[in-house]
């Protein structure tokens, strides 16, 4: 069965300090940003925040990402026993209200289970945040959303262990959001995408992210234990090509990678550049459609705490021209590694010409630490 949904509060004064903090996802409404992440206010500093009571922080910036205002709190339903409130992914939508989507996990006798909520008014410049009721998508995890021919599409992702056959809640479960009904969302699920390995044993949390490469085309990379894969489609998400790994940088295991497309037309990967663990947060350009990826930068080398759960977007001007910056939310620091208790959900600001040219620079915000 599905989970219940999450509750909504905006009680700072509970909800605004936390011992641990992660996973974080961004999104761009005008020129308003909104971030996202996941945390925990009781327990030892330093923990990884996988257990129950976790819950989502959504929080604003209206000058670039240089300050934040936490305003939302996306919290266990105090009813209800070992609630977790983890993984959640952000998306503009062409109808205008912030899409929010927000896996629920941990609650006795349910399976972890994706929810989506929307905020009907992001522009708000005064009145309340009004939030539309949460509605149930699919079983799993959420991967990042990506606009594909005008509409919202992302994957719920349900990982699969032990051999075949599996059923079929798990997998890699492509939707794309065909309506607004009721200020909720419609979706229609397309298709399935592939495994790395058929016979599952290169799975992991998927954690799939998606973007166009042309009419009809879409690119999706998603996690396995051995290193980043990829598949293609060439009719809207239907069918799929065999996955593949990504070889053209190093890349480490079971480690989340985001991809989408830049309003440039390039495809934007950001990653761990490093074989062996959560670090050297880099971003690489491909100018070909993900055929080959020859410009990169790492923005952020730090190791002891690393860095992990990269999220991309990209930045516009006041008349919503794209002002060439690429915007990376990603955590530093998640879990217990002492005596560096870091919890910092950081955003880097790149601007992408600066990569191609070989002389690349960013700039880094934090959002709450």
């Amino acid at each position: 069965m599905p989970t219940d949904p999450f509750v909504i509060s905006t009680d700072t004064a509970t909800y605004g300090k936390r011992v641990s903090q992660q996973i974080p996802a961004i999104a761009r409404v005008g020129t308003r940003w909104f971030c996202i992440w996941y945390g925990v206010n009781k327990g030892e500093r330093g923990i990884s925040g996988e257990g129950t009571g976790c819950y989502n922080t959504l929080a604003m910036s209206d000058d670039g990402c240089k300050t934040w205002k936490e305003i939302a709190y996306f919290i266990p339903d105090p009813k209800l026993a070992a609630q977790s409130i983890i993984d959640p992914r952000l998306s503009a939508t062409p109808e205008g209200p912030l899409l929010i989507l927000i896996p629920v996990s941990g609650q006795k006798g349910r399976s972890r289970s994706v929810l989506s909520v929307l905020l009907k008014n992001p522009l708000s410049k005064g009145e309340p945040f009004v939030f539309g009721p949460p509605k149930y998508v699919d079983f799993g995890f959420v991967g990042s959303a990506a606009l594909i021919g005008g509409q919202v599409y992302f994957t719920a992702n349900q990982n699969s262990s032990g051999p075949p056959p599996w059923h079929e809640s798990v997998g890699m479960k492509l939707y794309r959001v065909v309506a607004h009904e009721n200020d909720q969302i419609k979706t229609e699920r397309v298709a399935y995408l592939p495994y790395a390995a058929a016979d599952g044993s290169l799975n992991s949390c998927f954690e799939a992210s998606l973007a166009e490469t042309g009419k009809g085309s879409i690119l999706a990379c998603f996690r396995t234990t051995a290193e980043q894969y990829m598949t293609r489609s060439s009719d809207g998400g239907k069918t799929w090509s065999t996955p593949a790994p990504f070889t053209a940088h190093p890349n480490c295991a079971n480690a989340k990678a985001d991809l989408a497309r830049s309003p440039s037309g390039r495809l934007v990967l950001v990653f761990n550049r490093w074989a062996t663990g959560r670090m050297n947060m880099c971003v690489a350009l491909s100018d070909d459609g993900g055929e080959t990826w020859p410009h990169y930068y790492v923005f952020d080398d730090r190791k002891s705490p690393g860095t992990s759960y990269p999220n991309v977007q990209f930045g516009a001007d006041v008349a919503g021209q794209y002002d060439g910056m690429i915007y990376v939310a990603y955590d530093h620091g998640r879990g217990k590694t002492p005596p560096n208790y870091e919890k910092e959900i950081t955003i880097a600001r790149i601007p992408e010409n600066s990569i191609v040219e070989g002389k690349p620079t960013s700039t880094r915000f934090v959002v709450s630490k």
